[in-house]
């Protein structure tokens, strides 16, 4: 015969037991749930970071391994997507540096052919000292001077300076010099 204290000393052993038990029943459940979303939380934080090479590992053939392949076939697209609009990006840069570079080119000549034309023959002028300093706002501009001698005793001077600043300034002041040009020596 079994006594109560028996029993019950079974009862509590029994009870600890299926306790222990179940505790590590549910710590490999939790870790078998918790351990893909943690890694899908690291997973997002790293890409977030700009690590676009990271990959999940999760070897399982339901959802969560389902999920898992997903994300690293999003990972590599984007990484792939990046790759390519970095060489868009240098493609770009590239073509703007050769329009640069030729805009450059032609704002140089247009910036000679425009000094060319503001000087002119000032030693002409023996009675009067004239100097003359032009500093344009940008590669060229719309301003334009000329000092003419009519005569002995008359001399024309003439300073325009069009609206506005650069190629477009300058081309309406050759329009205007061009005039200015056929009537200059007419008193």
């Amino acid at each position: 015969e079994i006594g109560i204290y028996e029993m019950q000393n079974k009862f509590i052993l029994t009870g600890i037991g299926i306790t222990f038990i179940t505790l590590i029943i549910t710590f490999f459940v939790s870790s078998y749930i918790t351990r893909p979303i943690i890694l899908f939380s690291k997973g997002v934080q790293m890409l977030a970071s700009g690590v676009l090479e990271h990959k999940i590992v999760i070897n399982s053939h339901d959802e969560v391994g389902l999920l898992s392949d997903k994300f690293n076939e999003m990972s590599n697209n984007l990484r792939q997507s990046y790759e390519q609009l970095e060489e868009k990006v240098l493609e770009r840069t590239a073509e703007l540096n050769a329009s640069l570079n030729l805009i450059r080119k032609d704002l140089a000549i247009a910036q000679k052919i425009q000094s060319t034309t503001l000087t002119s023959n000032l030693t002409e002028h023996e009675d009067l000292e004239i100097v003359v300093r032009y500093v344009a706002m940008s590669e060229v501009g719309g301003d334009f001077y000329c000092v003419n001698k009519l005569n002995e005793s008359s001399s024309r001077f003439f300073l325009a300076d069009a609206t506005g600043h650069g190629v477009q300034a300058a081309l309406i002041m050759m329009a205007i010099q061009g005039i200015y040009d056929s009537i200059k020596f007419y008193e």
